[in-house]
């Protein structure tokens, strides 16, 4: 085999677990090659078996030539700048750079709170969002649609690593504060920090390849909220980050920070445009539908206008649609003349967003009650000012709730109604 790829996701505070994994690579006569993205590591075949040592660094810059040559006569050839390490290779036996575990204390302070500060501020922010969600349940404030959409994870896998990164961020704080100690015993006694256990390896992987998916879903989530302003915005976005790149890798010195960055912003630039033209499609197919009417008032889609009533039988208006995985609101208002009406429609794939929906659709508007056909309709009618009657009807399926409000002069006539009624249930209709 001449090559072998892996993923290498482990986070700053397991120094010592990959370095641990390198050396079992090398012990088995692989050798490291290179690592993209700082994700995905390639491996060669090595002709002897070799160790390798992962040292401090400051990430933004280019390692002092003087240490590099110091390590170089120790036998430490520099092979990959990781984040805040730097990876050295040697043969096997050769003695470690470091062996002050005083002095790999005291960076370890100083390297791994650059990147917990980051953790627990998004630590911190996913549990505050999860702490105003519960609130919000308890209070039972009700919400208009978009605030519901965003209460009950209007992008569900985004609400989902808003949980994930408040659970995950905790546990990488007690992780810390492991390896804090661990360091610290070590400093004190003199002796080595040990090798990471089976089980902290298991657990350094697993913490490091949630990192990845994390950063990779989140990037996913936000390339999708981007696609969704359309292509003018997108291309614009391209070209900015095009452009950011661009001068950062032509600057006349550029550190290992700006290289990095620069590297970010041209690989941003083209994912956009590829998910754009190739990803985008599909993934709107994904998403919940809205309701397949044009109009409550009328059943001719050709008989609806979008900027002047004119010929037409209704112009509709202010026209607002969201759309998730598992939820789609949708809302208009509209106008025949005679008759001005609203509808707000809440799809979903979830029978539970479907029951959260109602409730807070049926709180906005009190003084609802179940219609004589039975409790998945209900209705309210009430006299506003020179005899116009204020009619709303809210509908509830398996799929979904429909909330239509009329406006008309004088209660609404039966065959209105109906109509009105049938039409939102073929908002509902799968």
């Amino acid at each position: 085999m001449k090559y072998r790829y892996e993923l290498f996701c482990y986070s700053v505070i397991d120094l010592k677990a990959a370095q641990a994994h390198l050396n079992r690579m090398g012990a088995s006569g692989w050798r490291l090659d290179r690592i993209w993205l700082e994700t995905v590591a390639r491996y060669v075949p090595a002709d002897r078996p070799v160790s390798y040592c992962v040292d401090w660094c400051d990430a933004r810059f280019d390692e002092n030539d003087d240490y590099l040559q110091l390590c170089a006569d120790a036998g430490w050839t520099f092979v990959a700048k990781q984040g805040y390490w730097n990876l050295y290779e040697a043969p096997a036996g050769t003695p470690p750079i470091q062996t002050d575990s005083a002095l790999e204390y005291e960076r370890f302070q100083k390297q791994v709170w650059k990147q917990m500060r980051w953790g627990a501020v998004l630590g911190g922010a996913g549990l505050l969002f999860l702490a105003w969600l519960l609130w919000l349940t308890a209070q039972e404030i009700p919400m208009d649609g978009n605030t519901l959409l965003l209460w009950m994870g209007m992008a569900p896998v985004g609400t989902v690593f808003f949980g994930l990164s408040a659970v995950m961020g905790l546990v990488g704080l007690a992780r810390f504060f492991t390896q804090l100690a661990k360091w610290r015993r070590a400093a004190r006694t003199g002796e080595p920090v040990p090798d990471p256990g089976r089980g902290e390896r298991t657990a350094a992987k697993v913490f490091g390849s949630w990192n990845a998916f994390f950063w990779v879903g989140w990037i996913a989530i936000l390339t999708h909220c981007l696609a969704k302003e359309g292509f003018e915005k997108v291309l614009f976005y391209a070209v900015v980050w095009l452009a950011i790149g661009l001068w950062f890798r032509k600057r006349p010195f550029p550190t290992a920070g700006q290289r990095r960055e620069a590297k970010g912003c041209m690989i941003a630039a083209v994912w956009v445009l590829l998910y754009w033209l190739l990803l985008f499609p599909v993934a709107r197919t994904w998403e919940t539908p809205g309701p397949a009417i044009p109009s409550l008032l009328t059943d001719d889609p050709a008989r609806v206008a979008a900027q002047s009533l004119g010929d037409a039988d209704t112009l509709r208006y202010n026209v607002q649609e969201t759309r998730g995985l598992l939820l789609n609101y949708t809302s208009w208002d509209e106008t025949d003349g005679e008759t001005d009406a609203s509808l707000a429609c809440c799809r979903s794939r979830w029978e539970a967003l479907t029951d959260a929906a109602f409730r807070s659709m049926l709180r906005q508007t009190p003084g609802l009650a179940p219609a004589e056909e039975g409790e998945a309709l209900w209705e309210m009618e009430e006299v506003w000012r020179a005899d116009v009657v204020r009619t709303v009807y809210l509908l509830r399926t398996e799929n979904g709730v429909a909330e239509a409000t009329l406006f008309t002069v004088g209660p609404v006539e039966d065959a209105l109604k109906t109509d009105v009624i049938r039409r939102m249930e073929h908002c509902l209709e799968e």
